[in-house]
């Protein structure tokens, strides 16, 4: 079993392969950028395999495959479905932006995948574009295609951006009580180009919810690996959930690492704080010297976010979103 210097079970996998992304989120990526990383640096799909796999002896059970957006890798869908085979591995998740979806639905839903997270922002074309560089029309076509084949782990994560999209919190909201999905309000973290925005709080959203649907519902059971609260309400089919890691912070029930696609183990969005992996990737230790390492590297797992007291960050996190995956 994977545990952490403060006691903390370590599940959950985050990998990201790639920092390429198709749209330009004003907040994720800075304007003009391509990819800083050179194709030699990513890991191959073997190398990240032979790392999973060696992470499930560790008692990793839940991976969540991210980018960048994931899916403009080249046989990416491939890589998912072999993920999902590791033995070991119980549960295979997918964050994207759906743009690419479509095409690969079917596999997905022939292999059992666990879960398809969708970002978002934004249900107007003309806003959505303003904020990615791109239409609407593909992310929708994934969707829309997603609730036809009733697809019962489907989540939309929006990220509400003061002065920008606040106005949209409640048709968002409706889409989880005309269909059997979970809207979750994510807020926004000042890592990287996100710095220049400001968010807007979980009591802001829910005031505005309650002023619309009536009093909340508490949904109780488990809707996911991550930290999410979700509420409901009445004559809703799906849920909405509350990821809000500044103001409601989780951090002592933190379970999750995370592996960028050129081998660095991040242990908090927050903070520098990791170690490399490629050489163990690259055969350059063996097994027992990666388990030896990783079990190492999550002593030094830090207790929590700081990011209501920047001040006494001494190693914080220079990456961009697009690098890390969320």
């Amino acid at each position: 079993m994977a545990v952490d210097g403060f006691g903390r079970k370590i599940d959950y996998l985050r990998v990201s392969i790639t920092d390429r992304c198709n749209l330009r989120c004003k907040y994720c990526m800075p304007e003009g950028l391509d990819s800083k990383l050179p194709h030699d640096e990513i890991l191959s799909y073997e190398q990240l395999i032979k790392i999973i796999t060696s992470f499930a002896k560790l008692g990793i059970k839940k991976v969540k495959i991210t980018g960048g957006e994931p899916l403009i890798r080249k046989d990416s869908e491939k890589f998912i479905v072999a993920v999902k085979k590791i033995e070991g591995i119980k549960q295979v998740t997918l964050t994207t932006n759906a743009t690419r979806l479509y095409k690969n639905i079917d596999l997905f839903l022939e292999n059992n995948i666990d879960g398809i997270n969708i970002s978002l922002d934004s249900l107007r074309n003309d806003r959505f574009k303003l904020l990615t560089g791109s239409d609407i029309f593909e992310t929708k076509k994934s969707i829309d295609y997603l609730l036809e084949k009733k697809y019962n782990n489907l989540k939309i994560n929006s990220l509400i951006i003061d002065g920008f999209n606040e106005d949209e919190i409640i048709d968002l909201a409706k889409l989880a009580k005309v269909n059997e999905l979970s809207v979750r309000f994510i807020e926004l973290m000042p890592i990287g180009q996100a710095k220049k925005f400001k968010g807007v709080s979980r009591d802001y959203i829910l005031d505005r919810l309650e002023n619309e649907f009536g009093k909340k519902k508490i949904v109780h059971k488990i809707l996911g690996n991550g930290p999410a609260d979700y509420i409901t309400f009445d004559n809703f089919k799906g849920n909405i959930g509350f990821i809000d890691a500044i103001d409601h912070k989780f951090c002592e029930s933190c379970n999750r690492v995370r592996l960028t696609s050129t081998g660095k183990l991040k242990l908090c969005l927050q903070y520098n704080t990791g170690v490399d992996l490629s050489d163990y990737a690259k055969g350059e230790i063996t097994e027992d010297e990666f388990f030896t390492k990783v079990s190492k590297a999550l002593m030094i797992k830090p207790k929590e976010n700081q990011f209501k007291n920047l001040e006494d960050i001494k190693d914080e996190n220079t990456n961009n979103m697009n690098e890390l995956g969320g």
